[in-house]
């Protein structure tokens, strides 16, 4: 069985669809399933500003529309800054906000000695998601739980937050 959202017998005509190059402004042919296409007037990658793959936290076909979602934090780090990088510059972001922003999605599971306050934002707040995952799965218990909140948090108001949350402790 094929996933019915990416099987193209079950297209709309907005299935395929133009997009101009944010660099040259020439028109780039998208299908809805293709989640990248280059430029053939400049080479610049265009990341199909339509691909959504939310459906994939709940479908049946999940696995077989977009492969094993494992290696995802992966994926994201490599393929998140391009994106980010696209959509700043749309946005006309000034090129600090937009290395900081490519610099924290492209290792935000990875901190290295020294980060930005924001990168530690983000990164503990992606510890609580990850964590809340987690603990749905394969609860922890809430010794193991505190230590883990402890030495895993880069801020202390990621530790309030994840305790207040996970032990029901109140700052």
């Amino acid at each position: 069985m094929q996933c019915p959202g990416q099987d193209s017998r079950c297209w709309g005509s907005d299935a395929i669809f133009d997009v101009a190059c944010l660099q040259c402004g020439h028109e780039v042919e998208f299908f809805k399933d293709e989640p990248t296409r280059t430029c053939k007037n400049c080479g610049l990658k265009i990341v199909n500003p339509k691909m959504d793959f939310g459906c994939a936290s709940y479908c049946q076909f999940a696995d077989q529309c977009v492969g094993d979602q494992t290696h995802w934090p992966r994926h994201q780090e490599e393929e998140g800054p391009p994106i980010a990088r696209e959509i700043l510059a749309r946005l006309k972001a000034p090129k600090e906000l937009v290395e900081e922003v490519c610099g924290i999605i492209g290792h935000h599971h990875h901190p290295r000695p020294e980060e930005t306050v924001n990168f530690k934002v983000v990164y503990d707040a992606d510890q609580i998601v990850n964590l809340e995952e987690k603990q749905e799965e394969a609860p922890m218990d809430r010794r193991s739980l505190t230590a883990l909140i402890d030495r895993a948090f880069l801020t202390e108001g990621g530790r309030e937050l994840a305790r207040s949350v996970f032990l029901n402790v109140q700052p």
